[in-house]
């Protein structure tokens, strides 16, 4: 997962921090990267449903955290039907099919490999 060496100070998250109160700025940055490691890990190309918002377990009061994360002049998430979309998503983050050609070249050489009497790569 890339992300931005500045994202603990960005504005954005200096203003969701404000927002939100004590301990705002742990709080925005928890439900963003659990956003970012859920899109990724199920390959939605950045959509976040709303189950894994109620779900998440990050922080205290979940739907406020997002709600504040998605609101004008933050803008890191964008409300959607039925949940999320990660702004920018596909500016640091590889996209679904992407993600699948390179799993399926990686499976395609491993099973050469195996194939092979030596079980080394050709």
């Amino acid at each position: 997962m890339r992300i931005e060496e500045g994202l603990i100070s960005h504005p954005k998250i200096m203003k969701a921090a404000a927002r939100l109160g004590p301990d705002g700025r742990a709080r925005a940055l928890a439900a963003f990267l659990a956003s970012i490691a859920y899109a990724r890990e199920h390959l939605t190309d950045g959509y976040v449903p709303d189950e894994f918002v109620l779900t998440c377990g990050v922080v205290q009061t979940p739907q406020a955290v997002f709600s504040v994360l998605s609101s004008r002049g933050i803008g890191l998430l964008r409300r959607v039907r039925g949940g999320y979309t990660i702004h920018d998503y596909h500016a640091y983050n590889k996209t679904a099919r992407e993600v699948k050609e390179i799993r399926a070249g990686w499976a395609a050489r491993k099973a050469k490999q195996r194939r092979s009497e030596s079980g080394r790569f050709d």
